[in-house]
């Protein structure tokens, strides 16, 4: 993940269930706040 430095932000934990998954597919998990804040969390299962 990418955050500007500086920029007065700070973080929040995330908190969500995720089913389990096998393979090689990635899954993409998109947050947006309130401020229109895009958080992208992405892994391989």
């Amino acid at each position: 993940m990418e955050i500007p430095p500086g920029d007065g932000r700070t973080w929040q934990n995330i908190s969500a269930p995720v089913k389990e998954v096998t393979g090689v597919h990635p899954i993409w998990l998109y947050f947006t706040g309130p401020e229109g804040l895009l958080i992208k969390l992405d892994w391989f299962g």
